[in-house]
């Protein structure tokens, strides 16, 4: 199939999903941990249907008990995620999944160990029904600086580290804390990543990794927070932070505050409206340093501004946030 069908396929897919649905990148090179924190996603989805599209079924060691079919290029599970095989093309695979009925909540692609994120980024973007919601990529602490040093993978590393909205440093527990402390100095200096989150077996919250917790606006619409043991459970790692107002942004300072929030804030998510946009309520989704936001009807009843933002744990002043946030509204 050439990439004009291809791309056409795609575009076509659309009219299948009734709302965009999100799409993550799952990036790093070989051995950084993709397969763990994938197998993670997998049994521990917390009642949101994701779709997860692999390169080989063979490296996502499911649990005999939690599948429930396999037919083809797709393992259904007990908890309504599936799993896909991209096969030999990603595009087919994805219009697959979108044409899904129901279709899942959320998308995950695992990009092979030598692939560059940011071109799956790209082929996602022509599916007007799909939204990507993030570049993740894992980096091996033990590994990454020198394997992004090496002559013959340097440069593919380099570019995969580059692309992502997000790095999750992977097996920290192996390195001491001057070496993660290097590590972290040269991430944001040499490779330019702000948003680092440290983690053992790929474990990492639901809320950190994904923005799904929504609903459309609406009288009773809330900014949900799922999984709450994961979330104790991760409460010594992470910190979220609320901003709820009656009033209404100015447009320009808004974009101005989303574009300098503390490089400890990894998601922001939440309602919003603008001086600039009577009428409509965004929804914002923002990771790293990307953000998003689709515009509805305001509902009536409803608070102008409801915005929760997560962090690594320690890096938020909470005052000062007040501030800021409050400065961006319209006078």
């Amino acid at each position: 199939m050439g990439n004009g069908t291809r791309r056409a396929h795609l575009r076509q897919s659309a009219r299948f999903a009734v709302t965009r649905i999100p799409l993550t990148i799952i990036g790093g090179f070989l051995g950084s941990g993709k397969t763990t924190l994938l197998n993670r996603m997998l049994r521990g989805s917390a009642g949101r249907r994701i779709a997860v599209l692999v390169n080989d079924f063979g490296d996502i060691n499911i649990d005999a008990e939690l599948i429930t079919g396999h037919e083809g290029s797709t393992i259904s599970l007990s908890n309504g995620c599936i799993c896909c095989s991209i096969g030999d093309s990603l595009v087919e695979a994805l219009v697959e999944v979108v044409r899904m009925t129901p279709p899942p909540e959320h998308i995950v692609i695992e990009a092979s160990g030598v692939a560059e994120p940011q071109n799956i980024a790209e082929i996602a973007r022509l599916d007007p029904g799909l939204r990507l919601s993030g570049i993740l990529v894992m980096a091996d602490a033990e590994r990454v600086k020198e394997l992004a040093g090496d002559k013959f993978v340097g440069d593919t590393v380099r570019h995969q580290l580059c692309a992502a909205d997000m790095i999750l440093l992977s097996k920290v527990d192996r390195v001491l804390e001057e070496r993660k402390a290097d590590l972290h100095a040269w991430l944001r200096n040499a490779i330019g990543v702000k948003r680092i989150v440290e983690t053992v077996h790929g474990a990492v919250p639901m809320d950190v990794l994904f923005d799904t917790d929504f609903e459309e606006p609406g009288a009773g619409a809330t900014v949900a927070h799922h999984d709450h043991h994961d979330h104790h459970a991760h409460d010594d790692q992470f910190e979220t932070w609320a901003f709820v107002s009656d009033q209404e942004f100015d447009g320009g300072k808004l974009g101005e505050l989303l574009g300098s929030l503390p490089a400890g804030v990894l998601r922001a998510k939440g309602f919003l409206r603008t001086q600039q946009k009577p009428g409509q309520t965004g929804i914002l989704h923002l990771v790293g340093g990307h953000w998003e936001i689709a515009w509805h009807a305001a509902p009536a009843g409803t608070p102008a501004i409801r915005l929760v933002l997560i962090a690594v744990k320690g890096t938020l002043d909470r005052e000062a946030l007040q501030k800021r946030f409050a400065c961006a509204l319209a006078d």
